[in-house]
């Protein structure tokens, strides 16, 4: 059971605020949220928006935000994310160059920032594929999940990109390929000497996101998928998870010994948030419902970003429309009280 409290509005104006991601500082235990700025879901320009608390979540300052666009840039940002790389706070980023996805180029870039904001380095990644996850240490190397279009008709596969012990990256191996799903948006977490994979699987809907037909989507939902490595090469079938969603977002609370996760609900159209022990997945999963959403904002809301915060205690970022005209960020406070 969940306790879903204090919630916030980080920012809401005239823009398309969404797909923020946040983490805590190991060391100074300040918080960061990112979000992408821009003025539709597939954008002609962006901006990537960094926000600080000192003081545990109660008041955030911006800084830091970078920009770009199709008219001056000819690519805009896709969906980032925040992660300590080598002690550094680094947000990692795709771009692309078109608004449609299939026909879009995508590139991959780690910018390494300070606790104010100022840019240390920019680094191109060699990364092919789109939304990057999380940076996560596996057996001593530095992991990141992606995914890439494999043809015209928008198929996926989930890969991995691994750092190895000299610096370099590489694409390293595929998580799911399948001719029947689309897999796509993997969390990795490592727990001891397993590597946990929760992918997105996905439906191939006809029309776009802006003209969501909600009855299409029940007809066509999908379980999330969870596969699991013990080396990080070679994976496990994916195996069918007890709910429909986006997006997950999955830590491992090792106070407690659970995994606990943020997606976008597509059964309940709504933020949600689950927790599971991962040596008993069927007996042990719970879940609950954040935010509600409407079923014509499904695709304009509900990629989420968690982070720990105290026992059984976690703050969580998410995007949401609720009846607005474009979608906002919030934030929430969420504490785990048990069956």
């Amino acid at each position: 059971m969940f306790k879903i409290y204090d919630k916030n509005i980080l920012i809401e104006d005239f823009n398309y605020r969404a797909f923020p991601d946040i983490m805590i500082h190991p060391d100074t235990k300040d918080l960061y949220i990112i979000h992408r700025v821009s003025d539709y879901h597939h954008p002609t320009y962006s901006s990537l928006v960094v926000h600080k608390s000192i003081d545990q979540g109660s008041t955030w300052q911006c800084i830091f935000n970078k920009d770009l666009s199709m008219d001056s840039d000819s690519k805009v940002f896709n969906c980032p994310r925040l992660s300590m790389y080598n002690g550094k706070i680094t947000i990692i980023t795709d771009t692309k160059t078109d608004r449609r996805e299939v026909d879009s180029k995508f590139e991959t870039y780690f910018y390494t920032i300070n606790g104010v904001g100022d840019v240390i380095r920019e680094d191109k990644l060699p990364f092919i594929g789109m939304v990057p996850d999380r940076l996560v240490k596996f057996e001593g190397n530095y992991h990141c999940a992606n995914h890439v279009i494999k043809d015209k008709q928008n198929s996926l596969i989930q890969l991995v990109n691994k750092q190895d012990n000299w610096g370099n990256w590489f694409t390293s191996n595929v998580v799911a390929n399948s001719n029947i799903a689309d897999f796509c948006e993997a969390s990795l977490v490592p727990v001891g000497d397993t590597l946990y994979a929760y992918l997105r699987n996905n439906a191939n809907l006809s029309g776009n996101k802006e003209d969501f037909d909600y009855e299409e989507h029940l007809a066509n939902m999908r379980n999330a998928c969870l596969s699991t490595s013990v080396d990080g090469y070679n994976w496990s079938c994916p195996k069918l998870l007890p709910f429909f969603g986006h997006r997950i977002v999955a830590i491992h609370d090792e106070e407690n010994g659970k995994i606990v996760g943020t997606y976008r609900d597509t059964e309940n159209c709504s933020v949600s948030i689950f927790t599971h022990d991962p040596s008993d997945i069927d007996n042990t999963f719970e879940k609950a419902i954040i935010e509600q959403e409407t079923t014509e904002n499904m695709y304009h809301m509900g990629y989420t970003g968690i982070v720990k915060t105290g026992t059984n205690e976690y703050l969580v970022v998410y995007y949401t429309k609720s009846d607005r005209e474009k979608p906002f960020i919030k934030t929430c406070k969420v504490k785990y009280i048990g069956n």
